[in-house]
């Protein structure tokens, strides 16, 4: 804590100097009286409490420096974090929405859509110490279901794709911080996992049936349709599970029809299996890729999906179910630059609508 010096002078001002003053017995104490002696005492006395009740109460900065390992190389702001820049005298900056946090995979060596642990501690560790609140998928749900009340400043943790990285890196440093946090995986890589040496490992389920213990949740990425598929002759791809795509044994694309079985059977297959293996969780769908269109969202709410999530980024109000989330999974954003970015986010936004990106 930093209390800012006043001057030497400024003090002297207010105290009178009484250096150098020749004090007659015969012309002043003598007329007065000791009465007078006492009350010159308190006021000089008087005077100096004053002072020094001015000084005790001149407004300061308090800094709170996050316990956090040194970012890497390509932070662009390590300054300590300060409360005060973002809660104010308030100590909120929104309240009755939510943020949403996105992340994919957390690996020592940092790339476009994967971060260090380090980096992934001290984000952390800057949103506990800047009073931000951390819920679960279920609070989420029954805020966006009907508006049921959430803390000020409330966040939400998502991961993307499944990695076996959140449970080696990301689990301990949540549980250290007793933060829930949701995992949308693609099922299919954990029921099927891929033995290539040089593909990224995918969680296991009993990996996922250990942290559920701890507050995580597993939701549904789809089965299998986390993939650019073929739309046309000419070969363009695009996200299958947004669109229809070409059938070269027919020589054209799905039909509606054929189109919507297919996203049905996907998801009701990611549903069962998720149910099968962890048992009852929040229903909610992340769109591979961010890719979604008006069949996607009907199929998915007749399978009972209920929360659904884009990667625009946003703040969400409550009553809406198609959500913005914010990507911090970038080695771009320090701690306090991650801070920097959520501030911006403090006023009402616009539902995402339903056609395609």
């Amino acid at each position: 804590m930093e209390l800012e010096q006043h001057s030497g002078k400024t003090n002297q001002k207010l105290i009178p100097d009484l250096r150098g003053v020749r004090i007659d017995m015969n012309k002043h104490i003598l007329p007065y009286g000791v009465a007078g002696l006492v009350f010159a005492v308190l006021l000089a006395l008087i005077v100096l409490v004053g002072v020094i009740f001015l000084h005790q109460s001149e407004p300061h900065h308090v800094l709170i420096t996050p316990t956090t390992p040194s970012l890497s190389a390509a932070s662009t702001d390590n300054e300590p974090i300060r409360r005060s820049d973002y809660l104010g005298k308030s100590r909120y900056h929104y309240r009755n929405r939510v943020l949403v946090l996105m992340y994919h995979h957390i690996d020592p060596h940092e790339s476009a859509f994967t971060i260090s642990p380090e980096r992934f501690a001290a984000q952390m560790n800057a949103l506990q110490q800047a009073g931000y609140h951390i819920i679960g998928l279920n609070k989420l749900l029954a805020f966006a279901d009907s508006g049921a009340p959430v803390p000020d400043n409330a966040v939400v943790i998502t991961f993307d794709d499944g990695y076996e990285s959140f449970y080696k890196y990301a689990y301990p440093i949540l549980r250290a911080h007793h933060y829930p946090a949701t995992n949308f995986i693609i099922v299919k890589d954990t029921d099927a996992p891929n033995l290539n040496r040089k593909a990224i490992p995918h969680l296991t389920w009993l990996e996922m049936r250990k942290m559920q213990q701890d507050g995580m949740t597993f939701c549904n990425h789809t089965y299998n349709l986390h993939y650019l598929a073929v739309v046309d002759a000419t070969g363009h791809q695009k996200p299958a599970a947004a669109n229809a795509i070409f059938l070269p044994g027919k020589g054209r694309k799905e039909t509606q029809q054929e189109y919507e079985a297919r996203i049905r059977s996907d998801l009701a297959l990611a549903e069962e299996r998720l149910e099968r293996e962890l048992g009852p969780h929040p229903k909610a769908l992340a769109f591979p890729y961010g890719a979604y269109n008006d069949t996607v969202l009907n199929v998915a709410r007749s399978l009972g999906i209920r929360l659904f999530f884009t990667v625009k980024p946003g703040i969400n109000p409550p009553d809406r179910t198609l959500l913005y989330r914010i990507n911090a999974g970038t080695p771009a954003l320090s701690a306090q630059g991650l801070l920097n970015v959520l501030r911006h986010y403090d006023q009402p936004t616009l539902t995402p609508t339903g056609s395609n990106m």
